[in-house]
């Protein structure tokens, strides 16, 4: 806090949201929620349970099993435990139990993506989490005109399904929150896959000598926003939802973060547009200057001597006239993940980075002590303004990090290990010469699902008190 985090009192926050509210009818907003990952890692202590008839019940095996009754989909996965001949109780281990949720003789959840399973019960019903982002956007996300626009992305698989499951879902909550929603489904480019390699470092190929190629992660879906035409775009990862009666603190962060971005970027045009009017410079570099480095973190060096006034002129415009991002971050609580760093470019330049831990070389001492210090932790919570002085999208490409990878270690269907390229996520290497500021939002508003057990936390098993 006052070392690159923003902390917003309570009546700013409220001016913030009005702000927000007030300038709506001159912008559009999107909504864009990678939604294309499988659940797969959200079951994985329980898939390999199943598979080890030798394996002893660990704590995530045992919180499910003992929470079995309370999850949203506790009545499907009674059924077809029926229908497969399971019982539901006296099973002495719980794997033939665990076995129909996860296998395609049951409810198969196991290949599911998160956007379309079951996260929270509701009278009459429950709801996934896709249909809790419909929610999200008709209470903040909707302009003027009452039109919410939503952008999910989905995996080619899965795409059927969660049409199908939308088709179904949008006119119920367009005739309760008096909105229209306008939703696009995109892919991420296969160009963007990388080729996989064996632990010896040569190519990864099928049996019949194919290559393998691997999607390279969410930092590869910067195409995709590109292709939104909105002037606001707020991002947030398909599994951080709440239930629509807890949700409050969500709905009004939501708006303090808009309306902060929205006051930011005005002060940045203004700027831009009086440093591209030569006159009466002067004065325009030392206030330019001073706002650049105090609300967007970028240092410009020394006020140079009169004779320089076209280098700093020039320095502050290529500060200034680039994409801009507001993110909400919570205090560390220990959620598995990234944070907010300041970090040292290849050109010396220094600026506030999301920093994913597999971006950090556990060798280095004083990078493991820097990380361990962080106060803060990174929700996805981001609101984004793609838009420059003149109105025309920029080229989000040109402010990306193309060195920006990882290798990761992965296994292929057949169970050999292999390795790929990904590029860090969507916040990281994609936006890392975007211009960003950090302001702290109340963990209230944070409400991940990594595991299936999160799905006992308090905060997603409190039944709705709205109709389905």
């Amino acid at each position: 806090m006052g070392d690159g985090i923003v902390r917003v009192d309570p009546a700013e926050g409220e001016r913030l949201a009005e702000v927000f509210v007030d300038r709506l009818g001159k912008r559009s907003l999107e909504k864009f929620v990678p939604a294309s990952g499988a659940a797969s890692r959200m079951f994985k202590s329980l898939s390999a349970y199943v598979a080890d008839a030798d394996a002893t019940a660990d704590s995530e095996v045992r919180a499910v099993l003992e929470g079995i009754d309370d999850f949203a989909f506790a009545d499907r996965w009674k059924q077809a435990a029926e229908d497969t001949g399971v019982a539901w109780t006296g099973d002495s281990d719980g794997r033939d139990l665990l076995a129909v949720l996860l296998g395609e003789q049951g409810l198969d959840y196991s290949r599911f993506p998160k956007a379309l399973l079951p996260f929270h019960r509701y009278p009459g019903g429950s709801r996934t989490a896709i249909e809790e982002h419909l929610v999200e956007a008709a209470r903040y996300a909707r302009d003027a005109a009452g039109r919410c626009r939503l952008s999910f992305t989905v995996s080619p698989e899965h795409r059927g399904a969660v049409s199908a499951l939308l088709d179904a879902s949008t006119e119920n909550f367009e005739r309760r929150f008096g909105v229209s929603y306008g939703i696009e489904l995109s892919e991420q480019n296969p160009a963007t896959d990388s080729v996989a390699v064996d632990r010896a470092g040569e190519p990864f190929r099928e049996e019949n000598g194919a290559l393998v190629f691997r999607p390279a992660g969410h930092g590869a879906l910067i195409e995709n926003v590109a292709k939104s035409d909105a002037d606001v775009v707020f991002i947030k990862n398909i599994d951080n939802v709440a239930p629509e009666s807890g949700a409050e603190p969500t709905f009004f962060w939501k708006k303090v973060l808009g309306g902060y971005l929205l006051e930011l970027q005005a002060e940045s045009f203004r700027f831009v547009r009086r440093l591209a009017d030569e006159s009466g410079v002067d004065q325009t570099l030392e206030h330019a200057a001073r706002f650049v480095e105090s609300r967007l973190g970028v240092a410009v060096g020394e006020h140079p001597r009169p004779a320089d006034r076209d280098g700093l002129r020039a320095r502050l415009l290529k500060a200034l006239d680039r994409p801009l991002r507001v993110c909400g971050m919570v205090r560390n609580t220990g959620e598995p993940g990234g944070g907010p760093f300041w970090v040292r470019d290849r050109d010396g330049s220094v600026r506030r980075q999301i920093v994913e831990t597999s971006e950090i070389d556990p060798r280095d001492v004083g990078q493991r002590e820097v990380l361990s210090s962080a106060t803060h932790f990174n929700p996805v919570d981001l609101v984004c303004a793609v838009r420059n002085a003149d109105g025309d999208e920029y080229d989000l490409s040109d402010y990306a990090d193309p060195d920006a990878v990882f290798i990761v270690e992965k296994s292929h269907r057949d169970g050999r290990p292999l390795r790929s390229l990904e590029l860090p996520g969507l916040w990281n290497g994609a936006m890392s010469r975007w211009n960003t500021v950090f302001v702290e939002v109340p963990i209230e508003t944070f409400h991940p699902v990594k595991r299936l057990s999160d799905l006992l936390r308090p905060a997603h098993r409190g039944l709705g008190s709205v109709p389905r």
